[in-house]
């Protein structure tokens, strides 16, 4: 109720049934237990809060919580130290996340044993930004890691923003700067902190298994959550035509977007049910060398600093399926990529690579030994045949081969303005445009055989 004249300055009226309370301050309770302490009084409290929130709305200046000052803060913060109370629970939870998490790896008995703070399952979380600091001893170097351990670990390393290796840092750094800072397939990596070995490794968690079972553990669970990842931004993409940070950097039209839709979710079904096709998959959609040698290298390079040219490797992909019906990932050497031509089967490699051994790809995609019938460039915005005179794109009346007429040459497509052009005008644009270049491109290559006997005739 509102005040009268004869009432003190400042004083508020409170009608509680026939008696009127007159009160200098109102002080809402706000200690625990509210709901068990109001329980009682249920029926008396039906519409409370809503008129207890309009009341306060009269008075902002009045209506405040309760505050201590500082010196009496001090005090009672004095005398919680003396009788050893614990701290508040949200001090707790971050005082715990600040704590580093600790994980040892090492041989024994012919075997590799992990243990630690975190199962082996889980070492994917520590690829996220949010992640606490987790510190891995590796007792031994990595030439005696066998069956691509040694650059799964490097690989967990090099994409977590969190995460310090306890080794012999003299036989570590040169293996693990050539996979990161040095690396001759792309740029942009960063070098893990190695640190002397020692500390305190946690017991946790302990699994021993073969080096080659390890590994491949740590590597199925780092691809879970790429392919986690990737999807999110793919079906985003798919959906909405959203693309946050231009990963995919180019506009396909709503149906297009709609027939990648069937082929992207039958590709991410079988990347559950074949872990191995996934890792084969990302590893050549960021490193350009198909060869077994390489297979750890690749793999190491496949985390959450390249996501974005992982991102695009799909996206491409997928819209050259819907034309080359029907192409899907492949499995087995060579490439990443299979096509099925009405029965007649093409190799093929998606590469988002940046570079090969050091070098642009874009210029010197022309003299690489790829393995497969055709290669995607992803990354390449420009053709490679206007930086290098010799090179196939996307929608681009004058194709040229990659190689030299009649020594192996490659159809390689690069997402040029032609490509842009007809993917943001139909799935039939962007079909014919496919077609077309294929076409010719055969027509070239059977032309460029036929020339060598007709010199000699």
């Amino acid at each position: 109720m509102p005040s009268n004249g004869d009432d003190r300055l400042n004083s508020r009226r409170f009608q509680c049934g026939s008696q009127t309370v007159i009160a200098d301050w109102v002080i809402a309770r706000r200690g625990p237990g509210r709901a068990s302490i109001r329980q009682p009084f249920e029926n008396l409290l039906a519409g409370y809060s809503a008129e207890h929130d309009a009341y306060i709305r009269k008075f902002p200046s009045d209506s405040i919580a309760p505050r201590l000052n500082p010196a009496t803060r001090t005090h009672f913060k004095r005398l919680s130290a003396h009788a050893r109370l614990l701290p508040p629970r949200y001090h707790l939870d971050a005082l715990i996340a600040a704590v580093p998490r600790t994980g040892k790896l090492w041989l024994t008995g012919g075997q590799a044993r992990w243990s630690g703070d975190v199962a082996v399952a889980d070492v994917a979380t520590f690829w996220s930004d949010d992640s606490p600091q987790f510190d891995l001893t590796v007792i031994d170097a990595p030439d005696l890691l066998e069956s691509g351990l040694a650059h799964a670990i490097a690989r967990l390393a090099i994409h977590a923003p969190r995460v310090e290796l306890f080794v012999d840092a003299a036989r570590w750094q040169p293996f693990i700067t050539a996979l990161s800072i040095e690396s001759p397939s792309t740029g942009g990596l960063r070098l893990p902190r190695l640190r002397a070995l020692g500390g305190h490794p946690s017991i946790l968690n302990p699994v021993t298994l073969p080096s080659s079972d390890l590994a491949q553990a740590i590597n199925r669970a780092l691809d879970r959550w790429l392919l986690t990842a990737v999807n999110r931004h793919v079906t985003r993409y798919i959906e909405l035509g959203a693309d946050p940070g231009r990963a995919v950097s180019f506009i396909a039209a709503a149906d297009l977007r709609q027939q990648m839709s069937p082929i992207w979710q039958d590709w991410v079904q079988r990347f559950l049910d074949e872990p191995a096709l996934l890792t084969r998959f990302l590893g050549l959609a960021i490193c350009a060398k198909d060869e077994p040698i390489f297979v750890g290298e690749a793999s190491a390079l496949a985390g959450p600093m390249l996501l974005t040219p992982l991102i695009r490797a799909c996206v491409v992909a997928l819209a050259v399926a819907t034309a080359w019906q029907v192409t899907a990932p492949r499995g087995v050497h060579p490439g990443n990529l299979a096509r099925d031509a009405n029965g007649i089967e093409r190799t093929g490699h998606a590469c988002a690579a940046g570079y090969i051994d050091s070098e642009d790809m874009a210029l010197v995609a022309l003299r690489h030994a790829w393995t497969t019938e055709f290669v995607l460039l992803p990354m390449q915005t420009v053709s490679p045949g206007l930086i290098a005179g010799a090179n196939t794109s996307f929608g681009t009346s004058d194709t040229l081969l990659l190689a030299q007429p009649g020594i192996d040459a490659k159809l390689v497509l690069a997402v040029d303005p032609s490509f842009r052009a007809a993917a943001s005008t139909s799935a039939a644009a962007l079909r014919e445009s496919l077609l077309a270049i294929e076409e010719e491109h055969f027509a070239r290559l059977g032309a460029a055989i036929e020339r060598p006997g007709d010199r000699a005739t």
